[in-house]
């Protein structure tokens, strides 16, 4: 299965955009090609209330010009999701059947995919500690040999 990663436009990243028939085909083709991790949560998952602050600063850290979040809420409540974020730097779909989820094949929460060059490059399932986890020291080891591969097709 290929998949395109994902951006949004500004307006997207102010609060939660109701999941709608089509659209996140758009957000798919928006930014295909860059690197993204799309991150499956939910405000009444314990995990993923424990996972979000981490990942929020670990995204923080690595920088949007190298890494896209996207923050995709599972089956929850609308208004719960966008208190609990707030405003949220990184954007936010609302995905309340889990449409969405199933077509990433997300079976529990939170899950989080890494989506490089168009193709699902790693799947985390359950909480991760992003300040040191596996799913950090894999998703920094997956840009790093993205950006040496650019830079050795560059040469």
């Amino acid at each position: 299965v290929t998949f395109l990663a994902l951006a949004f436009s500004a307006e997207a990243t102010s609060e939660l955009k109701p999941f709608v028939r089509g659209s996140w085909q758009e957000v798919l083709r928006s930014h295909a090609g860059r690197p993204t991790l799309v991150h499956f949560w939910a405000t009444w998952c314990p995990p993923c209330r424990q996972e979000i602050p981490s990942l929020l600063a670990f995204a923080g850290e690595v920088g949007d010009t190298r890494l896209k979040l996207v923050l995709v809420a599972v089956a929850d409540e609308r208004d719960r999701a966008v208190s609990f974020v707030g405003n949220p730097r990184y954007p936010v779909l609302f995905d309340p059947v889990w449409d969405l989820a199933q077509r990433f094949r997300t079976q529990q929460l939170p899950e989080t995919h890494l989506v490089l060059d168009g193709q699902l490059a790693a799947t985390f399932v359950g909480a991760a500690d992003w300040h040191d986890s596996v799913a950090r020291r894999t998703v920094l080891a997956r840009l790093d040999e993205r950006t040496a591969k650019s830079g050795t097709a560059n040469r």
